[in-house]
Parts: structure tokens; sequence; C-alpha cells
């Protein structure tokens, strides 16, 4: 008796290692062919990839390209601006100079005219 329920036991055991057996395959098989699906989708991208990295790089080149115009042109922005205040400080100088060249003329022709009376009045030169 005790041999027919081992014997039973060794039976569904077996039944059960040949179903597993059976599933596992199954497992690897729809595991193998998820991985075919899913090379074949990432094949065609891959004959893409030489494309899209020439293009990032391209597109690197023109961003770092970017960025120089952009500082050269904050660089030619301030030059600029600095000139102009440069600029306006001079002309404020040179208004300055004429205002003091004209009032310095003004007080020559005064101080010579001066002289000319006191000479003209000494009698040492005549009047024109």
């Amino acid at each position: 008796h005790i041999d027919m329920k081992l014997a039973n036991v060794l039976a569904r055991l077996n039944a059960i290692n040949d179903k597993k057996t059976v599933v596992d395959e199954q497992d690897k098989q729809s595991k193998a062919v998820e991985l075919f699906d899913m090379m074949s989708r990432w094949e065609t991208m891959a004959a893409n990839l030489p494309i899209i990295q020439q293009r990032l790089i391209a597109l690197n080149e023109l961003h770092q390209q970017a960025f120089q115009f952009s500082t050269a042109l904050s660089h030619y922005e301030a030059e600029q601006q600095a000139l102009k205040t440069s600029l306006d400080s001079n002309d404020q100088l040179l208004k300055q100079l004429k205002t003091t060249f004209d009032s310095n003329l003004d007080s020559l022709k005064s101080q010579l005219n001066s002289i000319d009376q006191k000479l003209v009045s000494s009698g040492n030169l005549k009047k024109k």
C-alpha cells in the first residue's frame, strides 16, 4: 500500500516536473520573442543613430558659436557704452573749455582796451 502511494506521489511529482518544464520553456520562448521584437525595433532606430549624433554635434557647435557671439556682443555693447560716456565727458569738457576761453578772451580784450586807454590818456599813443 505504501509502495502505491509512493508511486502515485512520484507520478504526480513527475507530472508537475513535466508541466514546470513546459511552462519554463514557454516562458523562455516568450521572453526570447519579446527580446527579438525589442531588438527589431532598436535595429531600425540604431540605423538613425549616426545621423542623430551628427545633428547633435552640429547643434552643439551652433550653440557654442551663439554663446561666443553673445559674449562678444555683450563686450562690444559695454565698450560702446564706455565710449559714449567718454565722448559725453569730453563734450562737457570742450564746452567748459570754450566758455573759459571766451571768458578769457573777453577779459584780455577788456585789459587791452584798458591799456590802450591808459596809453592814449598818457599821450604815448595816438587814438586811431
